[in-house]
């Protein structure tokens, strides 16, 4: 399991609600999302979430999965059972979660405060570092 940070995109609310704690937050430029080894993304993190360590953020998933597992008819505006959603979490809190390097958040950082719009824009950082030229470079 890993935290993947994504760049907001326009389709997004502005509210969002935390897979861990379950509360809504807005959602700033950043992203974090909670992936689990299989690929499947299993919600949104907030950012007093995405601060806490890795072992605590596996617990209360665990605590969650239970909680879906307990009292179900609180998580039946799903789109999938609870049971289903108990179990996936449960899983995910056994693996081992990867969390975002200082770098990784650097060059998000900064690749959100370069494109207003990064979902329609189709120039990156990357293809600017593959050029051959620095973006930097003039000719005087």
């Amino acid at each position: 399991m890993k935290i993947q940070l994504e760049h907001r995109l326009s389709s997004c609310p502005d509210k969002l609600r935390c897979t861990v704690c379950r509360q809504i937050f807005t959602v700033g430029r950043i992203r974090p999302l909670l992936v689990n080894d299989g690929a499947r993304i299993q919600g949104d993190l907030c950012p007093e979430c995405v601060s806490l360590p890795a072992d605590e953020i596996r617990l209360i998933l665990a605590d969650q999965a239970w909680l879906m597992l307990e009292q179900p008819r609180l998580f039946q505006h799903q789109v999938e059972s609870p049971e289903t959603l108990a179990l996936e979490l449960f899983e995910a809190s056994l693996e081992e979660l990867k969390m975002p390097s200082l770098y990784q958040w650097l060059m998000k950082t900064i690749k959100s405060g370069l494109f207003v719009n990064p979902d329609e824009d189709q120039v990156t950082v990357e293809a600017i570092a593959a050029s051959s030229q620095s973006p930097w470079h003039h000719n005087y």
